[in-house]
């Protein structure tokens, strides 16, 4: 224990002097100081260092902030930053985001997966607009009854945008707070929510909760991360029980994986000359809203005969069957195979005919613009 504290100090030492050297004022420090620092003190300076500089960090905007929380939920930051850019800039205020049209923001999040998120948008937005007058509410029992916020997300605009006290508790949170007290419990369940939410009300510096936040969660995804934590970096490797055992990776304790249920999908690559026919997704299940080639579930890999119901004599005529890489949902795997073949039939309801040179004025599913991008006849 002693050598961890010792290792601590060395590392805030380091913190401190660079950031004393920075200054114009140069301030006196101790070993005595930084021995009696609380835990948020040494997240803090730590994130005052190692912090990553992301825009959503340099505003105080609620709706800046939730749309960021809403674009990295199951999101690298690297893959949500460019998707952050384009909303921030194509809808700059909520007022905005709520008169969108549905097609164009589904456009817009095309490629970024978990497509019921976009669906949330629009839906919170609407209802600012509507019950709220357009202004996001700056407490979190109001945040919490908003359709699609949830209590990490509450809490995340609460703290960030109105220095509400109230700690979050992400992914990354729970990785940092279940190797610093071993919990025994699995990680989802109620009662270790509660003891980590314990924890953090704890050792939150309520006077300023968003640092708190931000260097936690900074933490967790850059130091304490799920494979080989880097706790020689941490600072609070001190206060880490499961580190001082050697157990870091043995937290936190999950639920044993399933297996993803496999979909199978016959696409239909329905064209006359330069038009195409796509069809729209329903409201409800994987890709709501979405437009797609038109499709059928089919018992095993799909063969011709499965979009016979569609396209009457479709396995008589002339077609070009492309086998799509397999594509991971959360908890679903997609197999599918595309059919392309001449058609000039009428479109059916939710259908329409489409020149080729629209697809990219509409929002498909990722497995289907990827196909779009290497292989459209």
């Amino acid at each position: 224990m002693f050598w961890l504290e010792i290792i601590t100090l060395a590392k805030l030492i380091i913190i401190l002097t660079l950031k004393v050297l920075a200054t114009s004022n140069p301030v006196r420090f101790d070993i005595k100081v930084l021995k009696k620092m609380e835990i948020h003190q040494k997240l803090k300076f730590w994130f005052q260092l190692e912090g990553r500089d992301l825009p959503w960090r340099h505003t105080k905007d609620p709706y800046l902030i939730w749309l960021s929380e809403v674009i990295l939920q199951q999101t690298r930051v690297e893959q949500g930053l460019p998707y952050y850019w384009k909303f921030s800039e194509r809808f700059p205020t909520v007022q905005d985001l709520a008169k969108a049209n549905d097609d164009e923001v589904f456009r817009l999040w095309q490629g970024l997966g978990y497509y019921s998120r976009a669906k949330s948008l629009l839906k919170t937005a609407r209802e600012i607009e509507r019950s709220h007058q357009g202004i996001f509410p700056a407490n979190y029992d109001a945040l919490i009854s908003l359709p699609g916020i949830g209590p990490y997300t509450a809490a995340a605009v609460a703290s960030f945008a109105f220095n509400k006290a109230h700690p979050v508790l992400d992914g990354n949170v729970k990785r940092v707070v279940s190797r610093c007290i071993k919990l025994a419990e699995g990680i989802e369940s109620k009662k270790a929510n509660s003891v980590m939410h314990e924890w953090l009300n704890q050792n939150m510096d309520h006077n300023n909760p968003a640092d708190f936040n931000q260097s936690i969660m900074e933490l967790g995804a850059l130091i304490c991360t799920p494979r080989k934590p880097m706790c020689m970096r941490c600072p609070i490797q001190v206060h880490c029980l499961a580190n001082q055992e050697g157990e870091e990776e043995k937290y936190p304790i999950k639920k044993a994986k399933t297996s993803k249920q496999v979909l199978h999908l016959a696409f239909a690559f329905a064209q006359n000359e330069n038009q195409l026919l796509i069809q729209k997704r329903k409201p409800h299940g994987i890709w709501a809203n979405l437009w797609e080639l038109p499709s059928r579930i089919t018992q095993e890999f799909p063969v011709i005969s499965d979009l016979e119901m569609d396209f009457p004599g479709v396995s008589n005529k002339d077609y070009t069957a492309v086998k799509l890489p397999s594509h991971l949902l959360s908890h679903r795997e997609i197999r599918a195979q595309v059919f392309v073949f001449h058609y000039s039939g009428p479109a059916s309801e939710g259908q329409k005919w489409i020149a080729k040179s629209e697809i990219e004025n509409h929002g498909f599913p990722r497995i289907l613009t990827r196909y779009f991008e290497t292989s459209l006849p």
